[in-house]
């Protein structure tokens, strides 16, 4: 049985590229929390009537849209105003 294997393990070796030690074209980036305005106010220690007049000013970033009516605001965003304050 242990010949079948190492038959199938060449088979392999042959007809199938390695890619064990190539690099992916694909960045090392951490996945974004996304916060929806309940908790991205709260994540600010805003009311939620102050935060959204305060992103309708501009002082906070606004949003970005999943779906038009739902408005997400990354985590560097938020991190980013509150080292402004």
């Amino acid at each position: 049985m242990l010949g079948a294997f190492v038959v199938f393990q060449q088979f392999l070796k042959a007809f199938m590229p390695d890619t064990t030690n190539q690099p992916t074209d694909a960045p090392d980036v951490a996945p974004t929390k996304l916060y929806p305005v309940t908790e991205a106010s709260a994540r600010v220690n805003l009311g939620l009537t102050r935060f959204r007049a305060l992103v309708k000013a501009g002082r906070i970033p606004g949003p970005i849209r999943i779906t038009p009516k739902r408005p997400v605001w990354r985590e560097s965003d938020l991190a980013a105003f509150i080292a402004k304050l």
